[in-house]
């Protein structure tokens, strides 16, 4: 329940703060105590408090704060997208029907596209964070425990089933793999990296990337491979 609290005031912070950001781009300053800057600050103060609470409340229905980020997929990233992007539609009318000119006496109206543009930056970036640092308290400390060496493997398939794969040795040096490769027939892939390590192929030249890359083992990471 803390942690819920924390994440939905670091949203309200960083939706504040893609805004104050976005009418700087917008009025082409460059430092918060412009006199211009400080005036449209004051003004639209109603819209920043409405938008900064918009965005958790549109999370929370859309169960982003149940997510786990440690373990988030494409599709976590896309609903997060998708809320960010419902919040900010939200806001449009909001802004521009009750809020101008009724309790604001101006709106640069670019700023509800660029807030949109930061909100997705910034919640966006929150959550990218989450996936590469968040860990919890069963984790198992895995440098703290003496592994013995482990087998350098290259995995065949740069596919989805290889990505996961990757993932999984990386994640579990107790099953004492080292992925420092992969291998694939696709052309379009070959020279290129899925998660750090670099595609060879075609895998008609298996041998010859074994030896070069002094692999010990061999995963195959291909669902269709009979």
């Amino acid at each position: 329940m803390i942690r819920y609290w924390y994440m939905l005031l670091a949203d309200m912070l960083l939706t504040a703060l893609g805004i104050i950001i976005g009418l700087m781009l917008r009025l082409e300053v460059f430092y918060i105590g412009q006199p211009l800057f400080g005036y449209f600050l004051r003004i639209i103060w109603p819209y920043i408090l409405i938008t900064a609470l918009i965005h958790p409340m549109v999370f929370y229905f859309t169960g982003i704060y149940s997510l786990m980020w440690r373990y988030a997929t494409t599709n976590d990233f896309l609903r997060l997208s998708f809320s960010i992007l419902l919040g900010t539609l939200i806001m449009v009318p909001i802004t521009l029907l009750v809020l101008f000119p009724r309790y604001m006496i101006t709106f640069p109206r670019s700023l509800l596209i660029l807030e949109g543009v930061f909100s997705l930056l910034f919640l966006g970036g929150l959550r990218v964070l989450l996936m590469l640092t968040e860990r919890y308290s069963g984790d198992i400390n895995w440098r703290a425990v003496n592994l013995p060496s482990p087998r350098r493997a290259l995995i065949v398939g740069a596919g989805e089933a290889g990505a996961q794969m990757i993932r999984e040795l990386t994640q579990n040096p107790q099953l004492g793999l080292k992925p420092v490769a992969a291998l694939d027939d696709d052309f379009h892939k070959i020279g290129r990296r899925i998660r750090g390590l670099p595609i060879y192929g075609p895998i008609a030249k298996l041998l010859e990337v074994v030896k070069i890359n002094n692999i010990d083992e061999v995963v195959i990471a291909m669902p269709s491979a009979p």
